[in-house]
């Protein structure tokens, strides 16, 4: 315990690599980049876990081109804090050809820590012998490891003790049974195929033996092409161009095109060309402003150069080059005003009614210069007053004193300059007088002349009438002293009395009243008696004017009016 307590210390100390770190760098070889024949060493470079530490090869293993080297790294009991780099030298001895990998396999006293790579190419620098083999068609040979029966070349590879012996073998198979062949000839040449010269098309058999002794049979596919002559007149326009003579042209002539067909015979197209020209011609027309003309499509109303395409009676383009003058023209527009009945003088004439009026001149360019007046009629203007003045009254119109009724008129001059009428129409409306003559019974009042009248007299009160003159009423005032209400209902006598009083009545009547009501000024019905006899007493404790209204039992009834003075 004590010393797993001193190395964790030293390694907290000195900074030791810990669980986990790598200790491998590297892997090298001596020669770099070996061959089969070259002895290799390969060194191995990293750091010791410990400075008293020691690196041991436990030993190598091959497997095809795969060889690992297992390293074991010795720390004693006590670690000495101190990293060290290490390089350790393997002699691999001699590699397989090809890519090979070594692998370096590190373990500390015995357990596995860690492992690197290292990629090598082995190139093949051993005997090379070449020779050479021939063999008929059906026939093999074993080179290689395995029977042959196509021509080629083949390795067979003897290892030796440093180097390996590499034979390479060029293998001939000869009597190439129905071996195939395509040959093209053009219509009316031939080929020697078969024993004989041939110009139709067909499969054809020729047997050969070569140098080996063997036969050879070659199937020949024979193909006859055909020689194509076209003879084309062609038409086009100046500008275009057609491909003839091995070129685009646009030159009229006579040309000949060569081409190979897909079997290589002669394709000849002989080309008439003719050459159709272009038409261009130019106008220079001038319009003035306002004035359109058509050219570029559309009509123009503005300078400027338009081109128009046309095609002409040989279907070519026919250019039609516009250079358009526009000249200006000159309007001016004049506002004016006129009265009625008045008039204007304008180019040269007199102008009496609203509208547009034009004088025409010419510019130095020959186009309309115009001046355009728009006129117009102010109207005189007449409003119609409807009025009145009351009897004996006057209404001043046009400066005069009116008192009759009749139409009249004022004149003036309005703000459009024009004049103005204004007619009144004048009416006179009477002045009203009313003479009343009424009774009041001794104690009562009326309002009039201004005031709660109960005393006899005349009495006056001036009003305005629904026309807004003077209304007089003339009122005569006579008071009567009463006795009782005596009344003939046309049915028989009743008898109110006293009236006025204090509030109880008496009320007798010649026959039974089956019913009585009793009515304020505001037509509320405040008391009903039914039946009420012949000879009964009425009372009435609130002071004001009463409406009293008696029904008999045939229907009848009579309306009486009860004064009640406090």
């Amino acid at each position: 315990m004590k010393k797993i307590y001193l190395i964790a210390i030293f390694s907290v100390l000195f900074g030791i690599k810990g669980f986990g770190q790598i200790w491998l760098s590297g892997i090298t070889t001596n020669p770099t980049a070996p061959s089969t024949c070259d002895n290799v060493t390969a060194i191995i470079t990293g750091t010791l876990q410990c400075g008293n530490s020691t690196i041991t090869v436990d030993s190598i293993q091959y497997s095809g081109n795969r060889i690992k080297v297992f390293l074991n790294e010795f720390t004693p009991g006590i670690c000495l804090p101190i990293i060290l780099p290490f390089s350790q030298p393997v002699s691999i001895g001699y590699l397989p050809f090809g890519n090979d990998t070594i692998e370096a396999l590190l373990y500390k006293n015995g357990v596995y820590t860690e492992n690197l790579f290292h990629y090598v190419t082995v190139t093949n620098a051993g005997n090379n012998f070449s020779q050479n083999q021939n063999i008929c068609a059906g026939d093999s040979a074993f080179i290689a490891g395995k029977w042959r029966k196509n021509s080629g070349n083949y390795v067979d590879t003897i290892a030796g003790i440093s180097c390996d012996t590499f034979i390479t073998t060029q293998l001939t198979v000869g009597g190439f049974f129905n071996d195939s062949n395509k040959v093209n000839i053009c219509a009316g040449d031939s080929v020697y195929l078969g024993d004989r010269w041939r110009s139709t098309p067909g499969i054809y058999a020729d047997t050969f033996q070569i140098g080996s002794g063997c036969d050879s049979i070659v199937l020949t596919n024979l193909r006859v092409g055909i020689s194509k002559i076209q003879n084309r007149n062609l038409t086009i326009c100046q500008g275009q161009g057609v491909f003839a003579g091995g070129k685009f042209t646009d030159v009229p002539g006579n040309y000949t095109d060569t081409f190979l067909t897909y079997l290589g015979c002669d394709s000849i197209i002989n080309t008439s060309l003719s050459v159709n020209k272009k038409d261009t011609t130019s106008q220079d027309p001038i319009i003035c402003q306002g004035e359109t003309f058509f050219a570029g499509g559309q009509n123009r109303t503005s300078s400027g150069t338009y081109y128009d395409y046309l095609t002409n009676k040989n279907s070519c383009d026919s250019l039609v080059v516009t250079n358009l003058t526009v000249n200006p023209s000159y309007l001016r527009n004049i506002f004016d005003t006129l009265c009625q009945g008045d008039s204007i003088l304008f180019g040269g004439k007199y102008v009496f009614s609203g509208g547009l009026f034009d004088d025409t001149l010419n510019t130095i360019f020959g186009c309309d210069s115009v001046q355009r007046l728009l006129v117009t009629v102010l109207e005189d203007t007449t409003t119609k007053v409807d009025t009145s003045v009351c009897k004996n009254d006057s209404l001043r119109v046009n400066g005069q004193l009116v008192f009759t009724s009749g139409e009249y008129h004022e004149f003036y001059v309005a703000n459009n300059g024009c004049d103005s009428i204004v007619s009144f129409n004048v009416s006179v409306d009477p002045s009203d007088s009313t003479f009343v003559d009424t009774t009041l019974f001794q104690g009562d009042s009326l309002f009039v002349g201004g005031a709660f009248q109960q005393n006899a007299g005349v009495y006056f009160d001036k009003f305005f009438n629904v026309f807004g003159c003077d209304s007089t009423i003339k009122t005569t005032i006579t008071i009567e002293i009463p006795q009782g209400l005596f009344e003939t209902a046309g049915r028989g006598f009743v008898a109110l009395f006293p009236n006025p009083n204090n509030g109880f009545f008496n009320l007798n009547a010649e026959k039974q009243i089956s019913k009585l009501q009793i009515f304020d000024v505001m037509g509320r019905e405040i008391k009903t008696i039914l039946p009420f006899p012949q000879n009964g007493q009425i009372k009435i404790k609130q002071p004001g004017i009463y409406y009293l209204t008696i029904s008999f039992d045939d229907g009848t009834f009579e309306n009486k009016e009860v004064f009640v003075v406090d």
